[in-house]
């Protein structure tokens, strides 16, 4: 065993390409800033491409999500291509269940549209 003096560390903003220690079930590791900022992304947050001509559609969320944190969940919707991609779309989200929400257009689509879906908290 090794010990690791914290408090006698200096401060420093992190990089991706910066080393982090880590103990797993018995088993010490390491990952950097990169991965573990991936991790959790992925862990968080999801696009969604919702194809032109489209209403109305059910978006399953992407990470397990209770009853307590449904309302802690930020959808948008953006244009996905062409010249107006990145602009918002404005559409309806109803949170319908914990982990799922439905997205409602007031117009059939004329292109296809990601939604972007990010835990909050």
């Amino acid at each position: 065993m090794v010990g690791l003096n914290i408090t006698g560390l200096a401060t420093a903003t992190p990089v991706g390409s910066d080393t982090i220690p880590f103990y797993d079930a018995g088993t010490n590791k390491k990952t950097t800033v990169s991965n573990l900022t991936a991790a959790v992304q992925t862990a968080t947050s999801k696009a969604y491409t919702i194809a032109s001509g489209e209403t109305t559609d059910d978006l399953t969320y992407p990470f397990t999500l209770t009853a307590a944190t449904i309302n802690d969940v930020m959808v948008q919707a953006v244009i996905s291509s062409g010249t107006n991609a990145g602009e918002t779309v404005f559409c309806d989200v109803d949170r319908i269940s914990t982990t799922v929400c439905r997205i409602t257009f007031g117009s059939a689509l004329t292109t296809s549209v990601r939604v972007l879906v990010q835990k909050i908290g």
